[in-house]
């Protein structure tokens, strides 16, 4: 069973009154490990998809529920796992043939109800999305402490110490341990961007989903980012998702799925 999974996801969104189908039945999956880029033009899905599989948005609902498990024909209502309770076969592919299925770590996203999904982005998934989305007054180092703050809550003061040591040990794994006391608009483009990643893997997250994240960067800070990238996957062995419209960072990935149209195409 792959780590992060997806199939027969739909979403639509309407401008007035007007429906516009974004996603059209969308099947992805990514092995713990690997990086996979999901490659297509503005418009395509690309960051909806991940909005989706990141928790940040629903998918519609469509069609009927899993009714059955196909091998042994197990009653499979409301089943939150994605493996049979009864012969233990996973059954992922004829569950998700008629109702639209997020699956985590043989968990179901898709039926997280609120504070569910409020724990799952907090503590497995880290986002960096294209606009960096740091906050101007507060300094680097705070900037990426922040994503420990939510997740520890009321409890932070008693790991705050531990924490800002983990934050400036990824700053320095990212170049930026001479900069901790900047505010964002002191930094440059890439300084940004790097302070993103910092803050995404605060939490050690088990798998990084990535939005364009060299999109608002020249080619060469671009591939800087990738490199860095690259050299934290090989030394963390993270899961990665990185969404662009550039071959060229497409092609940085250990596998690459294009998408037109809502679709997964190829």
């Amino acid at each position: 069973m792959p780590l992060l999974a997806a199939a027969n996801l739909h979403k639509t969104y309407s401008l007035g009154r007007v429906d516009v189908p974004v996603l059209r039945g969308v099947n992805v999956a990514v092995e713990a490990g690997e990086i996979v880029a999901i490659l297509g033009q503005s418009g395509s899905g690309k960051s909806t998809l991940l909005h989706l599989l990141g928790g940040l948005d629903r998918q519609d609902a469509v069609g009927e529920d899993v009714g059955r498990c196909k091998h042994c024909g197990y009653d499979l209502a409301g089943l939150t796992t994605l493996r049979c309770p009864e012969c233990s076969k996973e059954f992922f592919e004829s569950a998700a043939s008629k109702q639209g299925a997020i699956v985590f770590d043989n968990r179901r996203v898709d039926r997280f109800s609120p504070s569910q999904l409020d724990d799952f982005r907090r503590r497995d998934v880290g986002f960096v999305f294209q606009f960096y989305h740091l906050l101007p007054e507060l300094s680097v180092l705070e900037n990426v402490l922040i994503g420990a703050m939510v997740k520890a809550g009321v409890g932070y003061s008693a790991n705050a110490a531990s924490a800002k040591s983990r934050a400036m040990a990824l700053l320095e794994t990212v170049g930026l341990s001479h900069r901790l006391g900047h505010r964002p608009a002191e930094l440059s483009g890439g300084e940004r961007q790097r302070v993103a990643i910092a803050r995404a893997l605060i939490n050690q997250p088990r798998v990084l989903l990535a939005d364009e994240p060299t999109g608002n960067l020249d080619r060469e800070t671009g591939a800087k980012i990738l490199d860095m990238l690259m050299d934290l996957r090989r030394e963390h062995k993270h899961t990665m998702l990185i969404v662009t419209h550039d071959e060229a960072t497409a092609a940085r990935a250990d596998r690459v799925l294009r998408m037109v149209d809502g679709h997964i195409v190829g």
